[in-house]
């Protein structure tokens, strides 16, 4: 469990997603996520 943790804390870090969603919010505008599901 802690190095599944780990290992998906790094994918997200790598991503730049989380950066993304804070700058958007304190912008106010929506996100923009490079990703589509």
């Amino acid at each position: 469990p802690a190095e599944r943790e780990a290992h998906w804390a790094e994918q997200v870090r790598a991503s730049g997603e989380t950066a993304e969603g804070v700058a958007a919010f304190l912008e106010r505008r929506a996100p923009a996520f490079p990703w589509r599901p």
